[in-house]
């Protein structure tokens, strides 16, 4: 595989207790699609990855729970990122490439999410949508070190399809893993039971124009699945295929971007609930639209084969008011959390959101109340106001070690058309305080001009928050440097610095400044 390495952006600011709640970054336009893995052997150790707006994946990782973070991105015309971690102390982000008809990709990264392999996988032809990742990280597993891809084709076969990539890199077969014909196939949620057994459930719509949940599973390493079995029935969208309500931020029109999204978490603790699989959607509610959208759940303790009636996780009681798009994870105590995006103080104009977040410790039978996370709502008129089309996306993502949980949102309270990254932790000890710290970076490139750089001069305009002594790295796009100085940062705010690349070859490279608070970096190419 090929090494990447990007831009780097540390930002710093200490925690409390319970949540703070974190602007992780301030990109210009809309974050969104945001997917979190924490390292099993380190919970210190956690990984953020959206989408942005104009189509990079942009990464954020932390070393140290959350009270610091770097930030890294790749690409344009790149989406849908999804992340899982191994117990192998490797993190494993999914992707997919539009300049490539949605060519999906596998990338791998041995240092917390800092620098990426990356490789296009090898599929059957077609382009893949809304894929998802898990790895088998259960020693007693018979597959133990598989790594599993489920996808769907958005054009030509209606399929969910699945790959599998084994513990040295080779990529196996992919196939259908249902049999029965369906109109319409989307949104593959999938997961992994201590024993190895793979549970996908994803929406479909029969023959008939009705469309549900379907849930399969395998036992032997994703080579065989059992027959679909139907979860509910979904009321979210009409017999044309359209949503039944428009829903102010999500895009202008018959909300586009709106959709069921489907998350699967599955009890991987010695507990009572050892071995459920729970699952969560976004719905509206059967025969009444007028009634809001809701965050469902539903267990199964038989790997998917049958599933409990599905309940409402929200707590809102305000039955025309919004609720979607859960984040879901279950620790190694077997406490399940949720998350989701709510909008119970503005159902009459709909467009106030914030940021909910409740737990079971009895197998999803019963929730504690819910805890606002945000303290400023975000107006999500302002996302779609003739500007953007995406608005939240069609998923988010929330992961939880023994004692905290750690939750991830797209938050645009500034009400400008920007949507931001918030991060914040949750002691689930302690759910009840909130303090609010909103981070700015460290150290910024403003700017590097020219590039291209044609006559070996350039100039580094450079923003930071310290002044001081920094080294400038210059770095081939396989991380060897090749260029090496050091400089001074004389005045806090803006410094223009002068650099020479007169005696560097012609090709691309990145040029990473580092100091004692904090990284940057940014692509140079350098013409002769």
């Amino acid at each position: 595989m090929k090494k990447i390495f990007h831009l780097l952006l540390l930002i710093v600011m200490p925690f409390l207790t319970y949540s703070q709640e974190l602007a992780v970054t301030e990109q210009s336009g809309i974050e969104s699609e945001i997917s979190i893995a924490v390292n099993p052997n380190n919970s210190d150790e956690i990984i953020i990855a959206s989408m942005g707006s104009d189509s990079p994946i942009i990464i954020y990782t932390s070393s140290n729970g959350g009270d610091s973070w770097s930030q890294t991105s790749f690409g344009n015309g790149i989406a849908d990122p999804v992340l899982t971690y191994g117990d192998n102390n490797t993190a494993y982000l999914t992707f997919l490439d539009f300049g490539t008809t949605l060519e999906m990709h596998l990338a791998e990264s041995t240092d917390n999410g800092l620098t990426w392999n990356t490789e296009a996988l090898t599929l059957d032809g077609q382009a893949a949508d809304r894929q998802w990742i898990k790895r088998d990280n259960s020693i007693n597993s018979d597959y133990y070190g598989n790594i599993y891809l489920s996808y769907f084709h958005p054009q030509g076969v209606t399929d969910i399809h699945i790959v599998k990539v084994d513990e040295a890199g080779n990529v196996g077969d992919n196939h259908p893993i249902h049999s029965t014909p369906y109109n319409y196939v989307q949104n593959p949620a999938m997961d992994l039971n201590s024993s190895g057994d793979i549970v996908i459930c994803f929406i479909a719509e029969d023959t008939g124009g009705n469309r549900k949940i379907i849930a399969v599973n395998s036992v032997d390493g994703s080579e065989t699945f059992s027959a679909e079995t139907i979860v509910t029935d979904l009321y979210m969208f009409n017999s044309s295929g359209d949503p039944v309500v428009d829903v102010v931020g999500f895009a202008p029109g018959p909300s586009s971007r709106l959709g069921n999204s489907l998350q699967m978490a599955i009890d991987k603790s010695s507990g009572q609930y050892s071995g459920r699989v729970y699952l969560s959607w976004t719905d509206f509610v059967e025969s009444n639209p007028n009634e809001g959208m809701n965050v469902y759940l539903s267990y199964s303790d038989d790997n998917g084969l049958s599933w409990s009636t599905p309940m409402t996780v929200n707590d809102d009681n305000v039955p025309s008011s919004h609720q979607y798009y859960a984040g879901i994870d279950v620790n190694s105590t077997g406490i399940l959390s949720i998350s989701w995006y709510d909008r119970r103080t503005d159902p009459t104009d709909d467009a106030l959101t914030d940021f909910y977040f409740t737990y079971s410790s009895d197998g999803g039978e019963n929730f504690k109340t819910s805890t606002r996370v945000n303290t400023i709502s975000s107006d999500h008129t302002a996302v779609t106001d003739g500007l953007a089309t995406f608005g939240v996306g069609e998923y988010t993502s929330l992961a939880s070690t023994e004692n905290e949980v750690y939750l991830v949102w797209s938050d645009g309270r500034e009400n400008d058309g920007d949507m931001d990254v918030y991060f914040a932790k949750v002691n689930l000890e302690d759910v009840n305080s909130i303090t609010e710290i909103k981070l700015e970076p460290s150290l910024v490139i403003d700017n590097l001009f020219p590039n291209p750089v044609k006559n070996g001069k350039t100039q580094l305009v450079i923003n930071s928050i310290h002044t001081g002594e920094i080294e400038i790295s210059l770095m081939d796009v396989d991380g060897k440097s090749v260029k090496n100085e050091n400089s001074t940062i004389n005045v806090i705010g803006e410094n223009v610095l002068d650099l020479d690349l007169s005696k560097i070859p012609q090709g691309n490279y990145v040029i990473k400044i580092k100091h004692s608070s904090g990284f940057a970096s940014k692509k140079i190419t350098v013409i002769k």
